[in-house]
Protein backbone atom coordinates (compact mmCIF):
# COMPACT_ATOMS: atom_id res chain seq x y z
CA UNK A 1 0.00 0.00 0.00
CA UNK A 2 2.64 2.51 1.16
CA UNK A 3 3.94 1.74 -2.28
CA UNK A 4 1.34 2.35 -4.31
CA UNK A 5 0.83 6.15 -2.52
CA UNK A 6 4.22 6.44 -3.41
CA UNK A 7 4.21 5.70 -6.84
CA UNK A 8 1.09 7.80 -7.17
CA UNK A 9 2.55 10.70 -5.76
CA UNK A 10 5.19 10.22 -7.97
CA UNK A 11 3.21 10.32 -11.07
CA UNK A 12 1.26 13.27 -10.04
CA UNK A 13 4.44 14.98 -9.31
CA UNK A 14 4.94 14.69 -12.59
CA UNK A 15 2.15 15.70 -14.56
CA UNK A 16 1.82 18.94 -15.48
CA UNK A 17 -1.57 19.89 -16.12
CA UNK A 18 -3.99 23.03 -15.27
CA UNK A 19 -6.97 20.26 -13.99
CA UNK A 20 -4.43 18.37 -12.11
CA UNK A 21 -3.29 19.39 -8.53
CA UNK A 22 0.26 19.85 -8.45
CA UNK A 23 2.34 17.53 -5.86
CA UNK A 24 6.19 19.41 -5.40
CA UNK A 25 7.43 16.46 -3.46
CA UNK A 26 7.18 12.93 -2.19
CA UNK A 27 8.94 11.57 0.95
CA UNK A 28 9.27 10.13 4.28
CA UNK A 29 8.93 11.57 7.56
CA UNK A 30 11.78 10.80 9.87
CA UNK A 31 9.62 8.36 11.59
CA UNK A 32 9.02 6.58 8.02
CA UNK A 33 5.77 7.83 7.57
CA UNK A 34 4.85 8.52 3.67
CA UNK A 35 3.87 12.39 2.57
CA UNK A 36 2.81 13.89 -0.38
CA UNK A 37 3.32 18.46 -0.22
CA UNK A 38 0.63 19.49 -2.94
CA UNK A 39 -0.25 23.20 -3.93
CA UNK A 40 -2.42 25.05 -1.74
CA UNK A 41 -5.52 26.00 -3.74
CA UNK A 42 -8.01 29.11 -3.29
CA UNK A 43 -11.90 27.98 -3.14
CA UNK A 44 -14.52 25.92 -2.14
CA UNK A 45 -14.56 21.98 -2.33
CA UNK A 46 -17.16 20.53 -4.34
CA UNK A 47 -19.19 19.17 -0.37
CA UNK A 48 -18.87 22.85 1.22
CA UNK A 49 -20.64 24.36 -1.92
CA UNK A 50 -23.35 21.66 -2.51
CA UNK A 51 -24.03 22.14 1.27
CA UNK A 52 -24.06 26.09 0.94
CA UNK A 53 -25.89 26.81 -2.08
CA UNK A 54 -27.35 23.00 -3.15
CA UNK A 55 -27.34 20.92 -6.33
CA UNK A 56 -24.82 22.68 -9.02
CA UNK A 57 -26.75 23.88 -12.10
CA UNK A 58 -26.42 22.07 -15.25
CA UNK A 59 -24.14 24.11 -17.00
CA UNK A 60 -21.56 24.17 -13.71
CA UNK A 61 -21.90 20.75 -13.44
CA UNK A 62 -20.75 19.97 -17.29
CA UNK A 63 -18.06 22.91 -16.14
CA UNK A 64 -16.29 20.54 -13.69
CA UNK A 65 -17.11 17.46 -15.68
CA UNK A 66 -15.23 18.99 -18.80
CA UNK A 67 -12.38 19.94 -15.85
CA UNK A 68 -12.33 16.14 -14.43
CA UNK A 69 -12.25 14.76 -17.71
CA UNK A 70 -9.32 16.52 -18.67
CA UNK A 71 -7.23 16.00 -16.25
CA UNK A 72 -7.78 12.41 -16.29
CA UNK A 73 -7.33 12.24 -20.62
CA UNK A 74 -3.79 14.04 -19.81
CA UNK A 75 -2.88 11.21 -17.24
CA UNK A 76 -4.22 8.38 -19.35
CA UNK A 77 -2.34 10.39 -22.58
CA UNK A 78 0.85 9.83 -20.67
CA UNK A 79 -0.26 5.87 -19.33
CA UNK A 80 -0.84 6.95 -16.16
CA UNK A 81 -3.73 5.46 -15.55
CA UNK A 82 -4.46 1.64 -16.04
CA UNK A 83 -6.78 -1.31 -14.52
CA UNK A 84 -5.66 -2.61 -11.17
Amino acid sequence: MRRRFENEARVVAALDHPNVVAAFDVGRTPDGAPFVVYELLAGQELEARLVERGALDVDEAIELCRGIAAGLAAAHAHGWCTAT
